[in-house]
C-alpha cells in the first residue's frame, strides 16, 4: 500500500475533471489524446486510464521511494512473455523512446511508471459473482 502521504500528495492534483497534470506530465513519454487522462484509483500504486489516438490505455506509477524500477522492469518482461506465449493479459506499451518503463522526475518526487493496454470485456465487482465465475476463475 502506498503511503497516504503519497496518496494526498498525487491526489490533491486531481481536479473536478478527475485529471492530473502530474498524469499528463508523466504521460508525456507515450502520448495521449488531450483531455482524456482520468483518475482510476490510488492504492499501491497511481493509477489512471487515457486515450492514446482513440484507444483506452492505463497509466500506473508509484514513487521510486515505495516501487523498486527493478522489480517493475522484470514484471513487463514478464507480461510481454505471456504476450508472446499466446495469453490474453494487458500488455506493456512502450514510450516514445521504446522504454517500458520510465523513471520521471516532477514537483512531488522521482517516479516509475508504465502504461498497459486496456483489456476488453466487462469487469464484474465481488457482489456479482456466483458460484460458475469463481469456478471459471480458479479454472483460469
Amino acid at each position: 500500500m502506498m503511503k497516504l502521504s503519497t496518496i494526498q500528495s498525487v491526489g490533491s492534483t486531481v481536479g473536478p475533471d478527475r485529471c492530473s497534470p502530474i498524469a499528463e506530465r508523466i504521460l508525456g513519454y507515450w502520448g495521449f489524446d488531450h483531455g482524456s487522462v482520468k483518475t482510476v484509483r490510488f492504492s499501491s500504486n497511481c493509477v489512471f486510464e487515457f486515450q492514446q489516438q482513440g484507444i483506452k490505455r492505463f497509466l500506473r506509477f508509484a514513487p521510486e521511494w515505495e516501487q523498486q524500477r527493478e522489480y517493475i522492469e522484470v514484471e513487463t518482461q514478464l507480461l510481454t512473455w505471456l504476450v508472446n506465449s499466446g495469453l490474453r493479459v494487458s500488455e506493456p506499451i512502450p514510450t516514445q523512446f521504446g522504454n517500458l518503463v520510465e523513471t520521471v522526475d516532477t514537483e512531488l518526487g522521482v517516479f516509475h511508471a508504465v502504461v498497459f493496454t486496456a483489456l476488453t470485456g466487462r469487469h464484474l465487482e465481488l457482489e456479482e459473482l456466483d458460484k460458475s465465475h469463481y469456478r471459471e476463475w480458479g479454472r483460469y
